[in-house]
């Protein structure tokens, strides 16, 4: 994992709400801020007895260049530690293409755990990339997802049934 770095830029920031703002901040670049609720914080305390100011955090950087981006379907994705009393950090030297990033926790069975999710931000200069640091994601579809959706749950049936209300 790389380690986080950077100055901090002014941006709000509200206590009250989850937020995780990404920026285009050069051609090839992500600037990245974020804050957790007072909510965010009390599930993190109840499910893993961790405390917001004190645990490390991993920010994950997500390619979904031509995808809707699920959680699990990125073409590659990167992770960074973050220190406890980071809330900002920079992304460089990024290929053209569509990125998102999640802040979460990397537990001690190595399971990331993701509390918060950015905006999709574009970086849009075409430049040598190298796959350094980037890894696929080994997590295979669960296999009810290609049946289901929001509203429906569909059925592979060759049986025909009917009604009789006598």
């Amino acid at each position: 994992m790389k380690r986080g770095r950077g100055p901090v830029l002014d941006h709000t920031i509200s206590e009250n709400i989850d937020q995780c703002i990404g920026i285009n901040r050069n051609h090839q670049s992500i600037y990245l801020y974020w804050s957790a609720s007072r909510e965010t914080q009390t599930l993190l305390r109840n499910m893993f007895g961790l405390t917001w100011v004190t645990c490390t955090k991993t920010l994950r950087l997500y390619e979904v260049t031509g995808i809707s981006f699920n959680g699990h379907n990125a073409h590659q994705f990167k992770d960074y530690d973050v220190s406890s009393d980071q809330s900002s950090f920079f992304m460089d030297d990024l290929a053209k293409g569509a990125y998102m990033a999640e802040i979460g926790i990397t537990l001690p069975n190595e399971q990331y755990f993701a509390l918060l999710r950015s905006n999709p931000v574009y970086v849009d200069t075409e430049r040598s990339h190298t796959n350094e640091g980037w890894k696929q994601d080994e997590e295979p579809p669960p296999a009810w997802k290609e049946t289901f959706s929001t509203y429906s749950c569909y059925l592979e049936t060759n049986k025909v049934t009917s009604y009789d209300p006598h």
